[in-house]
């Protein structure tokens, strides 16, 4: 038995997985301890103005290097791989630049027409915060290709550390949403930062070697951008309209219910993703590669994703079923009197949360598979029933529990079809 334990922990594959839920595990430790200090520093209408804020934001960065960086896993050459970088790099610059016009010339409407009207100090600060992050998840599929598990643990640690850090020393001098919106951005920018450095050389001799490199040729980028057309065509819509659904409930609870609404609902979010992120998170991230590579040789892939799904199941079942017991008296203990709402928000959420981590490598075969079309299409129907679920139930019972418990069971049923959907094409 023990020789069987240490000959699984020596494959490449469970030993990334390792690696990476280590620096997760510590990442989340850290931000564990953190919130304590930050949600009483901060109250929760601050919170709720970073969590439309956020929202926003993850809509338009859904989309924004039109999901080519998924792509960069996938290549069996490096060249190729290195021209969809530059690639992803190009468009999430000129995307960038067009929300910032945009912004610019037409931001009184644009917050009049979402009501969003507790970010309307902060508008211009949402392209940059969404180039940033773009930047970030193109580093960071690099990385993944290159199977540098080690660096992308520590710089998750560094940057958790610094952006919690922060966060109590600005909640210490001024408790306020201008700088939670301030150090969100910049410290998207700190982790595209981290993840970039040593990645490209600039010096002169460096960059030489790039511009004539063939990965630099535009003839190639074209190639690998109709090579895969189909995460622009099918990846970008549905990532758009799946992260619509997904901010929904932050919308509407601003529209419906206020910015104290929002706050219970971000926190509610934050503290069940972090159980489920770090396994989630670390599987996800070496489980890509390997199922790419798998699905390259020819291999059958349904027997792995079957195990790792069942896996998934397992692993989440203790850490989802103890905030649905033990929610509202665990958030007030924890984060304070004033956040018993947001565990009882969380309730609900982890039912959803839970079988959504239990699909986890479902979701990361289905480029692999080539079922993006399925994925755009499940992801707007998704989002046209929750929207009308949500506008009905707040309108008819205003009550703003009962508008996330039915969000929450509705789209937990959807998710399950699609889980069970991925596995049956996944045999063929």
């Amino acid at each position: 038995m023990k020789s069987k334990l240490i000959g699984l922990i020596k494959k490449p594959f469970v030993r990334n997985v390792i690696t990476m839920l280590s620096g997760t595990a510590i990442a989340q430790v850290v931000l564990v301890g953190c919130s304590p200090i930050i949600t009483r520093l901060y109250k929760p209408e601050v919170f709720g103005v970073l969590g439309v804020f956020l929202a926003v934001t993850g809509i338009i960065q859904a989309v924004g290097s039109l999901t080519y960086a998924y792509a960069i896993v996938l290549p069996k050459k490096d060249e190729d791989a290195k021209a969809i970088v530059l690639l992803s790099f190009m468009i999430s610059g000129i995307i960038s630049f067009l929300i910032a016009l945009i912004f610019i010339f037409f931001d009184n409407q644009i917050v009049s027409l979402l009501q969003i009207e507790e970010v309307a100090p902060f508008v211009l600060l949402i392209p940059l915060f969404v180039f940033f992050a773009v930047c970030a998840n193109i580093a960071e599929q690099w990385l993944t290709r290159k199977e540098q598990f080690r660096k992308k643990a520590t710089i998750m640690v560094i940057n958790t550390s610094m952006v919690n850090a922060t966060k109590i020393g600005a909640g210490l001098y001024s408790p306020t949403a201008l700088f939670l919106v301030y150090i969100a951005t910049f410290g998207r920018a700190f982790h595209a930062t981290l993840l970039s450095w040593g990645q490209f050389s600039w010096s002169k001799k460096g960059f030489k070697k790039i511009k004539n490199a063939n990965w630099f040729s535009i003839s190639l980028i074209y190639k690998m951008a109709k090579n895969y057309y189909d995460f622009p065509l099918y990846r970008a819509p549905q990532s758009f309209v799946g992260n619509i659904s997904g901010k929904l409930p932050t919308l509407l609870l601003a529209g419906f219910f206020g910015p104290a609404a929002v706050g219970f609902y971000t926190l509610g979010t934050s503290a069940i993703k972090a159980p489920g992120n770090i396994i989630a998170k670390s599987f996800g991230n070496v489980f890509y590669p390997k199922i790419a590579k798998d699905f390259n040789r020819g291999e059958d892939i349904r027997k792995i994703l079957l195990k790792s799904t069942t896996a998934l199941a397992v692993a989440g079942l203790i850490p989802f079923s103890i905030i649905i017991i033990w929610g509202p008296g665990l958030f007030g203990f924890v984060f304070g009197e004033d956040w018993l709402m947001a565990g009882t928000y969380a309730r609900w959420m982890s039912i959803m949360a839970y079988f959504s981590f239990m699909g986890g490598a479902c979701w990361k075969t289905i480029p692999v598979i080539k079922m993006q079309r399925f994925a755009l299409i499940f992801a707007m129907i998704t989002t046209l029933l929750s929207a009308a679920t949500l506008y009905i139930t707040a309108t008819l019972f205003d009550d703003d529990l009962l508008t996330i418990a039915s969000f929450c069971l509705l789209n937990s049923l959807l998710i399950i079809f699609k889980m069970f959907w991925v596995l049956r094409k996944a045999k063929s």
